[in-house]
C-alpha cells in the first residue's frame, strides 16, 4: 500500500495491526522470565531487549503496511509534523513489571488521524488476549480471533486507576463530582486498564500523573469505540501530536 486515505481504513486493516501487534508480542514472550540485557533511558525508565526488538520489528512491520505513515515510538522516536496521518507505538508497555517476570505488560499500536486515535490495538502476551477498535467498532478475542464486542451495554460503576498512591483527596473529590463515591475500586498497571474497561468491568479511570502519548492511544481507541472519552483533568479533549507526545492527568470514561 503505497499510499494511504481514511478510506483504506476497514476491518482487513485493523486485522492486518492486530497481527503485528500480536507477532510482536510472541518476540516478547522468548524473553519473559529468561535472560535480558535491561538498562535505563535518560528519563530513569527502563528499557529491556524485548523493547527494542519488538520495537524494531513493529516498526518494520507498520513501514511494510504503509510506508508514507510515519510511525512515533517510545523506544524511536520520529518526527510526524505535516503528515495526516501517523502511528503511535509502545513496544512493551509496563516494562518495569515484564522486567520483574510480572505479567502486567502489553503491546500498544495507535494510528492518529488529525489529533485523534482513530485506531488501535492492544495485545497483552501472557494470555494471548487482543483488543482492538476502529472507530465506533470494538472486538475482543485471541490469536487475532477477534469478535465484536456488543457496546450498547452499560459498564460497571467501578473505578480503576494505576497505583495506591493516586487514592488522594483529588481523586476523593474527582468521585463525588461524578457521583462515583461508593465506586468499587481496581488498581491496575500498564494498559491493561483501558482493557478492563473496555470490557465493560468500570466505567472510570482516574489518573493524575503525567504520561506519554504512547500510553493512551491504543485504550483511547478503545475508550471511543465503547462510547466513552478520555479528558484531560481541566475538561478538555485529550489530544494527540503534542510536540513532547506527553499527557497531562486524565479521566477516562464511559457510559453507564
Amino acid at each position: 500500500m503505497s499510499s494511504f486515505c481514511i478510506n483504506d481504513l476497514n476491518k482487513d486493516f485493523l486485522f492486518d495491526v492486530a497481527r503485528i501487534t500480536e507477532d510482536a508480542g510472541h518476540l516478547i514472550m522468548r524473553y519473559f522470565r529468561g535472560s535480558f540485557e535491561k538498562s535505563h533511558k535518560l528519563d530513569g525508565s527502563p528499557v529491556t531487549t524485548a523493547d527494542r526488538e519488538a520495537d524494531f520489528f513493529i516498526q518494520g512491520a507498520l513501514k511494510s503496511l504503509v510506508p508514507t505513515i510515519p510511525v512515533v515510538s517510545e523506544e524511536g522516536h520520529q518526527d510526524h509534523k505535516n503528515s495526516e496521518f501517523f502511528w503511535l507505538v509502545d513496544p512493551v508497555d509496563g516494562t518495569s513489571q515484564f522486567a520483574r517476570g510480572k505479567e502486567e505488560f502489553t503491546v500498544n499500536i495507535a494510528l492518529v488521524h488529525n489529533n485523534k486515535p482513530i485506531l488501535g490495538v492492544i495485545y497483552h502476551p501472557p494470555s494471548q488476549k487482543m483488543y482492538a477498535a476502529l472507530g465506533g467498532d470494538l472486538y475482543l478475542g485471541n490469536n487475532t480471533s477477534l469478535m465484536p464486542v456488543n457496546t450498547e451495554t452499560a459498564s460497571t460503576q467501578a473505578v480503576v486507576i494505576g497505583n495506591m498512591s493516586e487514592k488522594n483527596t483529588q481523586f476523593k473529590n474527582t468521585l463525588i463530582q461524578h457521583d462515583l463515591h461508593h465506586a468499587e475500586i481496581h488498581v491496575i498497571p500498564s494498559s491493561l486498564k483501558f482493557c478492563f474497561m473496555a470490557e465493560g468491568n468500570a466505567c472510570f479511570q482516574y489518573r493524575a500523573r503525567p504520561s506519554s502519548e504512547w500510553d493512551t492511544a491504543a485504550g483511547h481507541a478503545l475508550i471511543m469505540a465503547r462510547g466513552g472519552n478520555i479528558l484531560t483533568l481541566s475538561g478538555a479533549p485529550l489530544i494527540y501530536g503534542k510536540e513532547d507526545y506527553r499527557n497531562p492527568g486524565f479521566i477516562a470514561f464511559l457510559p453507564r
